[in-house]
């Protein structure tokens, strides 16, 4: 069970994307700081990068015991 790295590749750069427009979001929110923009964008970014990986997980565990 191992992710290959188009797998790491395609989760790295959603992540960068999400980051990217969250932070965007964020700043143009008008009430929202720096700080808060990159506390946004950290989550969505941190989330958007565990999905693939997890579910590269899933379908190889979903794989193996159907193969078995």
């Amino acid at each position: 069970m191992t992710l290959d790295l188009s797998t790491m590749a395609t989760a790295a750069s959603i992540a960068m994307d999400a980051f990217s427009v969250s932070v965007c979001m964020g700043i143009c929110h008008g009430g929202l700081g720096r700080r808060d923009a990159l506390t946004l964008g950290g989550a969505f970014g941190i989330s958007q990068f565990g999905m693939p990986l997890i579910g590269a997980l899933i379908a190889a565990n979903i794989t193996g015991f159907l193969n078995s």
